[in-house]
């Protein structure tokens, strides 16, 4: 339990990861929040005005969550419980910027409205082209912008796909790259099967080892897993 304590903080580390919380927020923990994040700040950006940017863009999203799950009730009117009134949010830093992800429930009456609300948004022009091509963006992606409302297993960013390759990409700008076809292929099968063993909590190398000693290797030793 020890190791697997030490093993989530590294790859914590790994990721840059400043802050993790789920939980009811309540005016006293947002307090709590920032104060934890301007510390945070304070020690590891230099640059006073992106210290300030990160700030109110982290306590902007924590009101946002508050405000959204202290309205919303069940269908007959009533709060929902505590734990149906959780807020997500995750602070994490690295060469690229700041990445402040938040999250919430959602009651399901409120679907149609959001998606109400979208297309009234993606019905007029804009003058900014960046705005024009975000746009553009969401509207030919609009049938699969809410598929996660209505799967469960479904997450609504591909945020963990692009964690799970993150390190694979590192490690091919600082290599330069495969110098050959085969090598890039074995580097990817590798990469996928070490991040699959990862999620399912298990020893890459002592797992890479058992396949290679076996008679008849097979990736079957490896189920499927979320």
């Amino acid at each position: 339990m020890v190791n697997r304590i030490y093993d989530l903080y590294d790859d914590l580390e790994k990721h840059r990861i400043m802050l993790s919380f789920k939980g009811v927020l309540s005016p006293e923990l947002i307090g709590a929040i920032l104060n934890l994040v301007e510390h945070r700040m304070n020690a590891s950006e230099p640059d006073h005005r992106v210290r300030k940017r990160v700030f109110n863009v982290v306590m902007e999203c924590l009101q946002n969550l508050y405000h959204h799950n202290n309205r919303i009730s069940d269908p007959n009117g009533a709060p929902l419980p505590p734990d149906e009134r959780q807020g997500v949010v995750m602070i994490a830093h690295d060469v690229s910027g700041y990445s402040v992800l938040t999250g919430n429930f959602m009651a399901q009456s409120e679907v149609e409205e959001l998606k109400a609300r979208l297309d009234r948004l993606l019905f007029y022009h804009r003058a900014n082209a960046d705005n024009e091509r975000l746009a553009e963006h969401l509207n030919r992606n609009r049938n699969h912008l809410f598929t996660f409302f209505t799967h469960g297993g479904i997450d609504a960013t591909n945020h963990r796909a692009e964690r799970a390759i993150r390190p694979a990409v590192l490690a091919r700008k600082i290599s330069g790259g495969s110098r050959t076809g085969r090598g890039a292929l074995a580097h990817a099968c590798l990469t996928s099967v070490d991040q699959s063993a990862r999620q399912q909590g298990r020893d890459f190398c002592r797992m890479l080892a058992d396949l290679l000693r076996g008679r008849r290797p097979s990736l079957a030793y490896l189920p499927a897993g979320p």
